[in-house]
């Protein structure tokens, strides 16, 4: 089976949904995921990139398993386009970005990008839509 994962996420929080395409009548849900991870508080002994190496490593290993497990085939993701509230979030989503793009290019698999408001915009059609609001939709 070929599966699409929709993923939404940075460094910090992600979640994805892996659902079966082929079943569009019926929006058949074949997974639901949350990934998290947190800045060490050993500040004394680690350097900040280091541990955000360490954070990095963690999500390709997630995203890694991730793909093996479900077979994933397609990844539709939200990518900001950016208004970042400072450079470290900046960074942040770059650097998630850019695991994603690695881990799925290992693994062979297609995407397509789109931004917050579009989604905002297809799933409660207002691009302005309040994170209450879209959970509510879904």
């Amino acid at each position: 089976m070929s599966l699409l994962a929709c993923i939404a996420g940075g460094h910090a929080n992600i979640g994805v949904a892996i659902i079966n395409p082929r079943a569009p009548e019926n929006q058949e849900v074949f997974m639901l995921s949350y990934f998290h991870t947190e800045r060490s508080d050993q500040k004394q002994r680690w350097r900040f990139s280091d541990d955000q190496a360490r954070r990095s490593m963690e999500i390709a290993r997630y995203y890694d398993d991730l793909f093996k497990l479900c077979g994933v085939r397609r990844i539709i993701a939200e990518l900001p386009h950016g208004g970042s509230p400072n450079s470290s979030a900046a960074s942040d989503l770059a650097r998630a970005s850019t695991v994603l793009v690695a881990v799925g290019e290992i693994h062979k698999v297609a995407f397509e990008w789109y931004s917050p408001d579009e989604v905002k915009k297809a799933t409660t059609g207002k691009r302005t839509a309040s994170k209450d609001e879209m959970m509510e939709a879904i």
